[in-house]
């Protein structure tokens, strides 16, 4: 049964999630695609561990931009054809409290089988989520954002 009470009704949403967006943009004209504008929910980051040894590294690679080129290029609509293009997560809007999954299995095509990374993964006590945003600031416990320092 729901809870009548508006504040417990809304406690995950209010508490856990946050929205992303995939920014494509055209390396030819510059255009973002419409996609990029769209904001999808998260209740959680899921972050791959390979060849990270640290959750901050972790999210800088999460967030970091690939290069669609080759048979990987964009159908670019300003455009009118395919072209090179750059893709990445735009993290919109953080939660006050944010669930990272650490992805320690990876696909061991040798022995076509799930194999678990071993390598120690450090991570500090509170993580400066600025760097990793494009302009999102995390909500203070109140659900505001934080006041400006200066």
């Amino acid at each position: 049964r729901e809870s009548d009470d508006v504040g417990v009704a809304n406690l995950i949403d209010d508490h856990f999630k946050g929205e992303f967006s995939y920014e494509t943009v055209c390396r030819s004209c510059s255009t973002k695609s419409e996609s990029s504008s769209s904001r999808i929910p998260f209740y959680e980051i899921e972050l791959n561990l390979l060849g990270c040894t640290s959750v901050e590294e972790a999210l800088a690679n999460y967030v970091r931009s690939e290069a669609l080129t080759g048979a990987d290029q964009y159908s670019c609509a300003t455009c009118a054809a395919n072209r090179d293009a750059t893709r990445r997560v735009v993290l919109r809007s953080l939660p006050p409290v944010i669930c990272m999954q650490l992805c320690r299995f990876v696909y061991d095509v040798k022995t076509f089988s799930k194999k678990k990374l071993s390598t120690p993964v450090s991570f500090p006590e509170i993580i400066d989520m600025t760097r990793f945003t494009d302009g999102a600031q995390a909500p203070a416990a109140n659900g505001r954002p934080p006041a400006a320092n200066g």
